[in-house]
């Protein structure tokens, strides 16, 4: 169950990789192929210069339908991310990925590489694999988040790290050279430059750009040393003066799978508000995004109750953004409000389900707190949001275990053990869930329910 655990960002400036899936035969669903959309003459925007309606989506993979519509162009990808989406495809998937990322429909692509479930094709990690599989991009520039004092030490780690994580060959990494404001090389027959920092970009070919939500997160210490908004309005402003003509741009929050937490969900937003509109980067900030650079800096004090304030007048402004009410849930459980809280969780799942990841998050909370009642009540709410997830289930599963109950624990694990696990990622489940079966057949009577 490797593929499920919270994800390390894999840029060169962290250390440790993941696990490398089993390379065993596999059986993915079908996908239904679509026709090649036609190459139509694609106008580039100069980034941050002029107006341009970003996408935003939940995990890097999500991006393949619209990476996929400038393939016939082979553009350059410009990636701002800590999290480079390198992680290789296991061999038997290669061409279920290849023909997902060129032919499969929006919907097939976040069923097989975004949600989480028993078979996927694709996981979040692999979105650039699949990309250059599928023969996308001529050029893919990678932006790392920090500067560099000592380009040809960071060229030695950069080598070590991408070999060590599998990303690339011994031969490939040999031959990684250092250039102007970076390095370059060849990764799996695509050009490939790394740039550390956005102080230094000159980028003139016209390029599809995206941003991944971990790009800022080696950057932001906290509210007093590097306050967000200053710190994404220099981020931006720098790569504005790098004039990138932008074929399209896509925006990742990466809150799914847990690898950026959901508190900062907010600014995948802000982000396409300021590509939209630009001169925000110069404007003063709206009253809406003041109050939410209050609360940040407040909490550094743990000044709950001047944050409510703040937090209440976000709410008057913008009432239905979840976020707000992702902020006002956060800040209720802080001040011990209970069911206040759980009613703001309840309103901001309801209006982006993303957030209904908390759930989940407040399940393990009860567990560890001695309350496998309240545990399951969580994982009810986050299975309604949910329902294809299977670890929502498994874990149910096992809290009615533990409580003795024999009915309920064989009824969910009866219909997981019926899923199609995937033979490459999760080769052992079918294993783990005899041994869960046999253990509740063994229950003695007396705990039976």
């Amino acid at each position: 169950m490797f593929r499920y655990l919270l994800l390390a960002l894999c840029a060169i400036l962290l250390a440790g990789c993941e696990q490398q899936p089993q390379d065993k035969p596999e059986t993915a669903p079908k996908v239904t192929l679509q026709k090649p959309l036609s190459n139509l003459e694609i106008k580039p925007f100069k980034l941050l210069q002029e107006p341009i309606e970003a996408s935003l989506v939940e995990t890097a993979t999500e991006a393949l339908p619209i990476w996929r519509k400038t393939a016939d162009t082979k553009p350059t990808l410009v990636l701002f991310s800590n999290n480079p989406f390198l992680m290789p495809i296991p061999e038997p998937l290669q061409s279920r990925a290849r023909d997902i990322a060129r032919k499969g429909t929006p919907a097939e692509v976040k069923t097989l590489s975004v949600d989480i479930s028993a078979n996927p094709v694709l996981l979040h990690d692999m979105a650039l694999s699949a990309a250059i599989e599928a023969n996308f991009f001529s050029r893919v520039i990678w932006v790392l988040p920090q500067a560099s004092e000592d380009l040809a030490q960071t060229l030695e780690f950069f080598k070590q790290q991408i070999q060590a994580a599998g990303f690339a060959s011994a031969e490939e990494t040999e031959k990684f050279l250092l250039d102007t404001n970076g390095f370059s090389g060849e990764l799996r027959g695509t050009a490939f430059k790394v740039i550390p920092g956005t102080e230094s970009l000159h980028i003139n070919e016209p390029a599809v750009v995206h941003f991944d939500l971990s790009f800022f997160e080696p950057l932001y210490i906290n509210e007093i040393k590097t306050p967000l908004y200053p710190l994404v309005a220099t981020q931006l402003s720098n790569i504005k003066e790098s004039n990138i003509p932008a074929l399209s741009v896509t925006l990742s929050s990466s809150n799914l799978g847990g690898t950026i937490p959901l508190t900062v969900r907010f600014l995948g937003q802000d982000l396409k508000k300021l590509l939209k509109d630009p001169s925000l980067l110069k404007a003063p900030l709206s009253k809406f995004w003041f109050h939410r650079q209050q609360s940040l800096f407040l909490a550094s004090f743990f000044r709950d109750d001047e944050i409510l304030k703040h937090l209440l007048s976000m709410k008057e402004i913008s009432p239905d953004d979840p976020s707000v009410l992702f902020a006002l849930y956060s800040i209720h459980r802080e001040l011990k409000m209970t069911d206040e809280a759980l009613a703001l969780l309840e309103k901001t799942a309801a209006l982006d389900s993303i957030y209904a990841m908390e759930y989940q998050n407040l399940s393990n909370v009860a567990m560890k707190k001695g309350k496998p009642l309240a545990a399951l009540e969580m994982l009810d709410k986050a299975a309604v949001y949910f329902p294809a997830n299977p670890l929502i289930k498994l874990a149910t599963a096992d809290i009615q275990l533990q409580l003795g109950h024999r009915t309920k624990a064989l009824e969910l694990l009866l219909k997981l053990s019926a899923l199609p696990w995937s033979d490459v990622y999760d080769s052992e489940m079918p294993t783990q869930l005899e041994k869960m079966i046999a253990a509740a057949n063994q229950l003695p009577a007396s705990k039976r329910d």
